[in-house]
């Protein structure tokens, strides 16, 4: 195999020595299935290289065919489609792979329709079971205790490890009859895959513990603040710090989104937080099933929201209101969590569907205070009910002509537990 790529100077082959993801790329590239495909094999060099790299920014349809087919510098990818054709056939040669040579390979990759950046994961197997414990309640955390028994409550109170959990991929080969649409179906598609992602839950006892909200970049460059434990809970402080933590509820309203998107013929994948990029929010749609806290990389488009997340820490396990930024007649200026919640109190979610960084796909965010108010945006979200009510509000015929829009929700909050849902504003995003 050849040792360098095209547009790359240095030797990918020697510097992702021991990188699991680069290994497989070469195993990949070098396999029968591309044998007789030498240059879809340095398209995909090329693409795995750039993404493994921290470079996905890099990866475009030009830069492709400039570095790859060696397109001359009057190259116009809106009237040569070469990249395009190419990563047809690119994207079906490594779906063969993985289906026959590359069958029992734990790690596995994908390039989702509409863009040109690998996507690696875990193979998952849909009947294996998750090692899953119950949400957490970072509201009994006690602001008189000292911050590193905070790692300890965490543990107790029970986020989600996902060792090596990765992605769950979901491909549709239902016959199910077409059901009424619910809104997460108009940012799923049978043409493209949507991602929906789940959040880094252990950046909530992070911040709970430091009384610090980590910011995008902070987070994409793995910027935690330093925290002074004992030995015996640096073990539980790295964990929360590792991405490999998630809430129990999230994963549940993930597994309905799964199952709806297969019911209804289209493609999805499952994804954390942490395996995403700025550039991520730049193609395709994806849906993000967290709040802010457990997800920065929502701030990349909070300037679309009216409704806004915020947390401070001047309370027992942090105080939350959603703020509204233009109220309307009869709105209130903000919206805050009942002091008992989640266990019982008002609180409230938001579901809201906006434009990519890009303008090119949609992003829908489902997350609220605590466990009751993201499931009620998440019920919301998937009652075809709901979308017929949207729909009728912001004066459309179908679900499918629903504009971009801001939903807040309010419920009661029984046991943890969403009652009496209702919406109490909504906006339409422009």
């Amino acid at each position: 195999m050849d040792k360098t790529i095209p547009g790359v100077s240095s030797t990918p082959t020697e510097k992702y020595v021991g990188d699991r993801r680069w290994e497989l790329v070469e195993r990949v590239a070098s396999s029968t299935v591309f044998r007789k495909s030498p240059r879809l094999r340095q398209f995909l060099l090329f693409v795995a290289e750039r993404r493994i790299a921290g470079h996905s920014d890099e990866i475009s349809e030009y830069e492709i065919g400039w570095n790859v087919f060696e397109r001359g510098p009057n190259y116009n990818p809106v009237d040569d489609s070469i990249v395009r054709s190419a990563a047809r056939q690119l994207r079906s040669k490594v779906k063969e792979y993985f289906e026959t040579e590359g069958i029992d390979e734990s790690l596995i990759f994908d390039i989702p329709k509409g863009a040109y950046v690998p996507v690696f994961f875990e193979r998952v197997h849909l009947a294996a079971p998750l090692k899953l414990l119950e949400s957490p309640s970072d509201g009994t955390l006690a602001v008189e205790l000292r911050r590193w028994k905070i790692l300890a409550a965490a543990l107790a109170a029970g986020i989600i490890a996902l060792v090596g959990f990765g992605l769950w991929k979901n491909s549709a080969n239902s016959s199910v009859a077409r059901r009424r649409e619910a809104i997460v179906s108009t940012v799923l598609t049978k043409d493209q895959t949507t991602r929906v992602v789940l959040g880094d839950a252990g950046l909530s006892y992070v911040s709970q513990a430091t009384k610090h909200l980590l910011s995008v970049a902070e987070y994409a460059n793995h910027s935690y603040p330093k925290l002074a434990v004992e030995p015996p809970f640096q073990q539980i402080w790295d964990r929360l710090t590792d991405g490999t933590t998630t809430y129990l509820p999230e994963v549940k309203v993930a597994a309905t989104i799964m199952r709806m998107s297969s019911e209804e013929g289209k493609n999805a994948v499952l994804l954390d937080s942490r395996q995403l990029s700025a550039q991520d929010f730049r193609s395709g749609n994806m849906i993000v099933i967290s709040a802010p806290s457990a997800c920065p990389w929502i701030h990349l488009l909070e300037d679309k929201l009216n409704f806004r997340y915020m947390k401070t820490f001047d309370a027992p396990g942090g105080a939350y209101e959603f703020r509204n930024l233009r109220p309307q007649p009869g709105e209130e200026a903000s919206y805050s969590a009942g002091a008992s919640v989640p266990q019982f109190g008002r609180s409230y979610g938001v579901l809201a569907r906006v434009p990519n960084l890009s303008n090119n796909g949609k992003v829908l965010l489902i997350y609220g205070f605590k466990t009751s108010g993201a499931q009620a945006a998440a019920e919301y979200a998937t009652d075809p009910r709901a979308a017929a009510e949207l729909a009728r509000a912001l004066g459309v015929r179908r679900v499918s002509e629903l504009p971009d829009f801001e939903v807040l929700l309010s419920t009661d909050s029984m046991a943890s537990t969403p009652l009496n849902v209702h919406v109490v504003a909504y906006r339409i995003v422009k």
